[in-house]
């Protein structure tokens, strides 16, 4: 699995401020900075380990599985993560008809495959019953 983050740098905010938002939700990477735009490339799940943890902190381990699987185009997947909230600390998914004023925090996952597609969600957002995860995963 490769993992790619990418997030908008809007000529009204600071670099510094944008790459501490990206921090926050992705502490396991080192971003490249420039003007425009914060950018992270890595491989393996470490570098989403700490989103995994808040999803399931949050109890939006459904919600985000619904995402993941409606966008599988059969090689990637993506979330977008509200740049604003990540500054706070937070986490929001952003969907598909909302567009946070400041932009958002892009992160598209590549697979080789189904077969790792699927083993990565049952990690990522294992099945739940009733708000609880069924199962060790």
């Amino acid at each position: 699995m490769r993992v790619e983050i990418r997030c908008p740098v809007r000529p009204t905010e600071d670099p510094a401020r944008v790459r501490e938002a990206v921090l926050n939700i992705f502490p396991n990477i080192d971003p490249a900075t420039t003007q425009e735009e914060i950018s992270a490339e890595s491989s393996g799940r470490s570098p989403v380990s700490w989103l995994r943890q808040m999803i399931h902190d949050s109890r939006t381990i459904d919600a985000t599985r619904v995402v993941l699987e409606s966008g599988w185009d059969g090689v990637s997947a993506t979330l977008v993560l509200d740049k604003q909230a990540a500054y706070m600390g937070k986490l929001r998914l952003v969907h598909d008809d909302v567009h946070p004023p400041l932009g958002a925090i892009t992160v598209t996952l590549y697979f080789d495959g189904t077969g790792e597609f699927q083993e990565f969600i049952r990690w990522f957002t294992p099945p739940t019953r009733d708000g609880r995860i069924v199962g060790q995963f």
